[in-house]
């Protein structure tokens, strides 16, 4: 039997995600402001970031930590972010909304 263990390190910018992969990790969680539950990073770390390790990496698309309820402006900036994150060759997200009843939200309508 054929055992595979994947291991996720969250990690704050370059130095720590290269200490990571050193470190046996087996994909990347990037992240700013870990202490709030996890931000988008800035574009200047995801630029250092990208291409810095050769295991997978996601990142945060988190514009704020007070809750998960996005409006349509909200989703204008997490677009955005998504697309500067793509454009520098990231090819991976980490995402996730709420309905106002608390549910998962998992369709989109913005454009």
């Amino acid at each position: 039997m054929v055992s595979i263990t994947q291991i996720e390190f969250i990690v704050e910018n370059k130095v720590d995600a290269i200490e990571a992969e050193k470190l046996g990790a087996t994909r990347l969680e990037l992240v700013s402001a870990i202490s709030e539950g996890g931000l988008t990073p800035s574009y200047g770390t995801l630029k250092e970031t990208v291409g810095s390790v050769s295991i997978p990496l996601n990142v945060v698309i988190r514009p704020y930590g007070y809750h998960y309820f996005y409006d349509e402006n909200d989703m204008k900036v997490i677009l955005e972010d998504i697309n500067q994150y793509v454009s520098l060759g990231g090819d991976s997200i980490v995402f996730g909304a709420l309905n106002k009843n608390k549910t998962i939200k998992n369709n989109y309508s913005y454009s």
